[in-house]
């Protein structure tokens, strides 16, 4: 008699031990964002007939162009969505005021810093991960720039690493509001770019989210080569006697509900 009900809570409760494990996986399998479609590198334009408009602005007051410079104005009619685009607009202001060549790098450097941040935080405000790969398209021309112009490097350096520094902030931030973005594939590419340029973030992953995300990306090799690698014997035994369970469990169904 307890054997047969030993049997029947075997046979009744297996089930429920396999699809558990497998209604985890599917809920994070569904959750996940799939979409792998990385947005176009944008064009744009290089105006040269910029020092027309900062020659404008000197004109009407020389003494007040960078206390009272129109950052709003500039951001919203400049040309600045290159690093090509910028030196053009540098070497305008260079024209119009070859003495301030300093001043001149740090106007633009507060425009493209915390002027334009200030004027897209709305846009960021939620998770934008197209936005975010645009956004860092257009900074990774800077670190070229800063490594070819000599003289205004430190334009283009401390405009590529406020806006790196962005990114992984917002990443962070997105995160903490959402852990599970970690596995959507714009994320972990963000992540990685990130990581790639030396950019870190505080986002790390635990061992049991590592093993579910090589499950869900199908790596079962790679798992059985780290487990037989990187585990002791006590591990190694413990992960047998449990195979060995569930075949005495599964064997154990099979018998009480098909033969039965």
């Amino acid at each position: 008699m307890k054997n047969t009900i030993g049997k029947r809570v075997v046979a009744y409760s297996f089930p429920l031990l396999v699809l558990t494990p497998i209604i985890f996986l599917g809920c994070l399998a569904v959750k996940k964002d799939y979409d792998a479609t990385i947005p176009s590198e944008q064009r744009c334009r290089i105006n040269q007939d910029d020092v027309a408009f900062y020659e404008s602005l000197w004109h009407a007051d020389p003494s007040g162009f960078f206390d009272s410079f129109p950052y709003r104005f500039f951001i919203e009619n400049g040309v600045y969505c290159s690093a090509a685009a910028v030196k053009a607009n540098l070497l305008a202001l260079n024209k119009v005021s070859p003495n301030t060549r300093k001043e001149n790098q740090g106007l633009l450097i507060q425009a493209l810093t915390t002027e334009l941040e200030v004027f897209q935080a709305s846009r960021f405000e939620e998770f934008n991960p197209d936005s975010l790969i645009i956004l860092l398209q257009w900074v990774d021309e800077f670190k070229a720039y800063e490594d070819m112009e000599k003289e205004d490097k430190a334009l283009y350096g401390i405009v590529y690493t406020h806006w790196m520094n962005f990114i992984t902030n917002q990443l962070n931030k997105h995160y903490e509001d959402k852990p599970s973005r970690k596995f959507d594939f714009k994320f972990k590419y963000l992540l990685a770019s990130c990581q790639a340029k030396r950019f870190s973030s505080s986002i790390g992953k635990s061992k049991l989210e590592k093993v579910v995300q090589y499950v869900l990306e199908e790596k079962y090799g790679y798992l059985f080569n780290r487990f037989w690698n990187s585990t002791g014997l006590v591990a190694k035994l413990a992960f047998f006697l449990l195979c060995l369970l569930f075949c005495i469990m599964t064997y154990t169904t099979y018998e009480y509900l098909f033969k039965n």
